[in-house]
């Protein structure tokens, strides 16, 4: 199980209701995570450790992830 880098973020006007980490919304090309005090970030780009640097676009492509998964879990995104 690797590390997955958030190498691109902005911080959303939207807010969320949802516990920090969790998947909100996913969209084309990004992931939108709840952060904490309601707040969210859209992920733009990542990293899987030891990996190259991907658009979000081109990891939704390659791995299962959905509304509700939360970062840090043991079903979250970019674990193997």
């Amino acid at each position: 199980r690797g590390r997955l880098v958030l190498l691109k973020t902005r911080v959303e006007r939207e807010t969320a209701d949802a516990a920090p980490g969790t998947i909100v919304e996913i969209s084309r090309d990004a992931l939108h995570v709840a952060t904490g005090h309601r707040e969210r970030i859209a992920i733009e780009q990542v990293q899987r450790e030891g990996g190259r640097p991907l658009r979000t676009r081109d990891f939704l492509a390659g791995h299962r992830v959905a509304c509700g998964m939360r970062f840090g879990g043991p079903d979250g995104p970019g674990r193997t």
